[in-house]
């Protein structure tokens, strides 16, 4: 894990990317297609078709699943915009803990696209790094506790359901998330998710720019994989993968913009009219898209407890 940790992390020297696998067709050696039933009926919340979705389990990763950007182009804007400006809103984030100007930035998003001082701006944007919802986690003493949470967002959960729902997972409960904010040069450093009390499969949405993400083994000195996420693309930990050690230690420039591909508001009749106006507006996803030039943004929803 740590030697290719610092491989795909170095800045003198630009890492080759023709081992990392990019989940499709092409990687028969590595993947396999992952089938599912897709006569399900699921609500129209931004998804495309099932027929169209694209499914992989990887060979040497047992538990680990991919789903490789089940969204609409307009239903990854959608959910871009709730994960940059209102899940940040009355949530705690670490700018709650930072001081910027003498005053605590309570709304991130609203002080980062009214702020008028580039260098300013900047700092505000490369400063905010993680949210969490539902059940707060506690990252000094790496716990949840039961006297510091709120209600878990609906529409994610409902999101996160379907996917649960689609690979049998039929008793998935979202009650805690970490939202972490990325940018082109910043790393997550190898881990585990370990604090959950359930310890069911882990759901993570990627948004933005890609990454390489890294799946290594029960202990850190076990090798890794590399595989290459896009925007859109979401990675269920599973099985013996749930607590394996993990990390993300390169961002870069995406091959595409596949948020931007159309504003066909198909599948999408169920999602918030006044959002999706928001995400179809040119202008008002102008800030939105300036946030994406050279961010990428990671939802990991889990379920805390086990089920009552």
């Amino acid at each position: 894990m740590m030697k290719k940790f610092k491989y795909y992390k170095s800045k003198d020297k630009l890492p080759s990317l023709d081992d990392v696998i990019d989940c499709s067709e092409n990687n028969k050696h590595a993947v396999d297609k992952f089938t599912i039933d897709i006569n399900k009926e699921i609500p129209n919340i931004g998804l495309k078709d099932l027929s169209d979705w694209n499914i992989y389990s990887l060979k040497d990763c047992p538990g680990l699943i991919i789903i490789k950007n089940p969204f609409t182009s307009l239903g990854q804007r959608y959910y871009i915009k709730k994960l940059l400006k209102d899940y940040t809103k009355n949530h705690p984030n670490n700018l709650l803990e930072s001081r910027f100007k003498e005053n605590v930035i309570k709304d991130f998003w609203t002080s980062w696209t009214e702020e008028v001082d580039q260098q300013q701006k900047n700092l505000i944007k490369k400063s905010m790094r993680w949210t969490t919802l539902g059940y707060h986690y506690d990252w000094t003493n790496k716990v949840y506790n039961e006297e510091n949470k709120d209600e878990f967002p609906e529409e994610l959960s409902r999101l996160v359901s379907v996917f649960a729902e689609v690979l049998n997972f039929n008793n998935f409960i979202s009650e805690a998330a970490i939202i972490n904010f990325y940018h082109i040069g910043s790393t997550l450093s190898a881990h585990t998710d370990h604090s959950e009390i359930c310890h069911a499969p882990l759901f993570s949405i990627s948004f933005g720019q890609s990454a390489v993400f890294l799946m290594g083994g029960s202990f850190k000195d076990a090798d890794a994989v590399p595989i290459l996420l896009n925007s859109g693309d979401v990675v269920i930990m599973s099985g013996r993968s749930r607590l394996n050690y993990h990390a993300v230690p390169r961002i870069f420039e995406s091959e595409s913009q596949t948020w931007n591909e159309n504003d066909d508001t198909k599948n999408c009749s169920v999602l918030n009219p006044d959002d999706l106006k928001e995400c179809i507006s040119k202008e008002s996803w102008k800030q939105f898209e300036k946030y994406l030039m050279d961010s990428r943004i990671n939802v990991n929803v889990r379920q805390y407890k086990n089920k009552i």
